[in-house]
């Protein structure tokens, strides 16, 4: 009980800050406690912990219907700073600390002598991949891929605590106050007229949790969109997640076999998965995206090494790797001469040692494996798809090259953007010829085959292995540091019925 007091205390003199700035300055004012030596990563953990005992301890009452007050996360919306103004008792808190475990990323110029990056250069007014990061891609105004570059996220990735919640398929939560629309469609129009909170009483669900951690999100059945946004939004909480809050349930948008497979992979048993309506006395909510930023695209590079569930290097050694990876579409902007490009590098590569693995879509390995096919190649070549996803489980200085169709609707900066944050060497190109499933509308998703110029590809591929091979000293490390530094103190998070 004494422990729990202190806890409060500190909780509440953290909650005293501003949501931007980092809480743990809360402890230097209990020189003589317990708390003294704690690492400032210690400390954030043991803040999310009395966050959430504090809000399920609250006697507020969970919403009797559905509020009419709802708070859509806009495209410029700053997380912390709306939750904070419009939902009195949520209590929010960033991840500086967890973040400084993240390595300074360089920023690697991709191969610049070609049309096609410069392309998409222009498309983000950007004279430069530095020039483009600086504005992180999303604070540029008007010009292509506008929804990208209009999007407000708060400098450190950041997490708010709702007390006595219900959440929506979609991830949407909502309070006594109100609810809280979140930030996975930049388009209201996209996402239909279902999208807005559904709550109504009789829905609600039978099980009510003590605590909750929220990473649904609207379109979180697909692969791309649940790694590159559901999955970076557990980084935000991964070390209270596996630690103090190891009972706490995951909400997803639905459990197939990828979102099981990938939660698993980073220590989060299919026990603890829960999907459709919830309602806990305590909700864990990270920041929502929608095309990810960079510190959740970095926290989740990094951090995704340092779990032993993963097998993943921690990082080093990219100049001694050996494995190329070819990604093979089959339904979708395939390659209509893959073979050809594939007996090229074979012959041309393996003459220096390399092997080429194959990553076929139509006989996906588990995802743990995915993950590590990519983190254990020096360079990664595929057609444009939602396979370059796993990029994000690449080393940094490592290397990809992407082939894309032709036109101006074709262009995407996705996974240039992806690569850089994490900083991958890229050069993107384009395909000598396309088919489209309908000649009449020209955009990437519509294209049905493409074919590579294959001594292109080989050249290209030549250089980033080049680039790689500069800009890599390091040995491989195998050791992963512990992020699970707060001891466990007993089973408070277990849900019931």
């Amino acid at each position: 009980m004494l422990a729990f007091v202190l806890g409060f205390l500190l909780w509440q003199t953290a909650c005293s800050l501003s949501p931007t700035s980092v809480p743990v300055k809360s402890f230097e004012a209990h020189p003589k406690s317990s708390l003294v030596g704690l690492s400032a990563l210690q400390k954030e953990q043991l803040i999310i912990k009395n966050m959430v005992l504090t809000q399920a301890a609250r006697t507020q009452a969970f919403p009797a219907q559905q509020p009419t007050k709802l708070v859509p996360m806009e495209p410029k919306s700053y997380f912390a700073e709306t939750v904070t103004k419009e939902f009195p008792s949520a209590v929010c808190m960033n991840r500086q600390a967890l973040l400084d475990t993240a390595p300074e990323y360089d920023i690697p110029e991709p191969y610049l002598d070609n049309r096609l990056v410069q392309d998409l250069l222009t498309d983000l007014h950007a004279p430069s991949i530095l020039a483009a990061w600086e504005f992180s891609f999303i604070n540029q105004p008007g010009g292509g891929q506008n929804w990208m570059r209009t999007q407000n996220y708060d400098p450190v990735p950041s997490l708010c605590v709702f007390s006595h919640a219900v959440t929506d398929k979609s991830g949407n939560v909502c309070d006594a106050t109100g609810c809280l629309q979140g930030k996975s469609c930049p388009f209201r129009w996209m996402c239909g007229p279902g999208y807005a909170p559904v709550l109504a009483r009789d829905l609600y669900p039978n099980v009510e949790h003590e605590a909750l951690y929220v990473i649904s999100q609207f379109k979180g059945e697909q692969y791309f969109h649940f790694i590159w946004q559901s999955l970076m939004r557990a980084f935000v909480g991964i070390d209270f997640l596996l630690g103090e809050g190891k009972n706490i349930p995951v909400q997803v948008y639905t459990k197939n076999s990828f979102t099981m497979g990938a939660l698993e992979a980073i220590g989060i048993g299919k026990d603890r998965i829960v999907s459709n309506q919830q309602r806990a006395k305590a909700v864990i909510y990270p920041e929502p995206v929608w095309q990810t930023i960079h510190n959740l695209v970095r926290l989740g590079n990094k951090m995704v090494r340092t779990l032993p569930t993963a097998g993943l290097p921690v990082g080093g050694g990219q100049r001694h790797l050996k494995q190329l990876t070819l990604v093979k579409r089959s339904k979708s902007r395939y390659l209509t001469n893959h073979d050809e490009l594939l007996t090229t590098l074979q012959a041309d590569f393996g003459r220096a040692g390399y092997s080429i693995k194959v990553f076929d879509e139509e006989n996906l390995p588990p995802i743990k494996e995915q993950w590590q096919a990519f983190a254990q190649s020096k360079l990664v070549i595929a057609p444009h798809g939602a396979g370059l996803v796993n990029l994000f489980a690449a080393p940094q200085k490592g290397a990809v090259v992407e082939i894309l169709p032709r036109g101006d609707m074709d262009r995407t900066s996705v996974y240039m953007t992806l690569a850089m944050d994490i900083g991958l060497f890229y050069h993107g190109l384009t395909a000598l010829s396309v088919e489209r499933a309908d000649p009449n509308v020209k955009t990437v998703w519509m294209v049905k085959s493409m074919a590579a110029n294959v001594s292109e590809v080989v050249s290209v591929s030549w250089w980033a292995i080049e680039q790689v091979d500069k800009n890599n000293t390091l040995p491989i490390n195998e050791t992963k540091p512990n992020l699970m530094e707060v001891e466990t103190h007993g089973d408070v998070y277990e849900h019931k019925a």
